[in-house]
């Protein structure tokens, strides 16, 4: 598993959905905490395999952890600035009930949101942050640590 400083957030490259929660991340990640690659890229299907041909849930690797659906909103949540850790206090719910509100949004992004034929190209700044190549490449990028 890999570790590093910062967390990786892997999402559906041809969801309009996800693609607008990866640009409200940067915006509000004045830390750079995060890093991006969609989850059909090389890296996301190196990062977690199992999840090959699977897009329903936007996955954060932070730690060696996998976090996936309610869960891997948490996480990116409780690293954002104030006032978005807030929104952790919907921890106290049942996990079950959390990702179950997830699956239903994810199970209807499509609809709702709409869909690419292919992965959206990223603003600059999101390009600035988003993962290309192998593994090998992440211990490359810079940081602001």
């Amino acid at each position: 598993m890999i570790t590093s400083p910062r967390c990786i957030v892997l999402y559906d490259g041809v969801c309009v959905l996800c693609n607008r929660f990866v640009q409200f991340i940067v915006a509000r990640d004045r830390q750079r905490h995060f890093l991006f690659a969609p989850l059909e890229s090389e890296i996301g299907l190196s990062l977690v395999p199992e999840r090959a041909g699977g897009r329903d849930s936007v996955v954060v690797v932070a730690d060696g952890v996998v976090y996936e659906r309610a869960g891997a909103v948490f996480t990116i949540l409780s690293h954002l600035p104030f006032p978005w850790p807030i929104l952790n206090v919907l921890k106290v719910l049942p996990h079950a009930l959390t990702d179950t509100c997830y699956q239903y949004i994810a199970r209807n992004r499509y609809r709702w949101f709409g869909q690419a034929d292919h992965c959206i190209l990223p603003t600059p700044e999101v390009q600035q942050r988003l993962l290309a190549g192998s593994l090998s490449k992440i211990s490359e990028i810079p940081g602001d640590d």
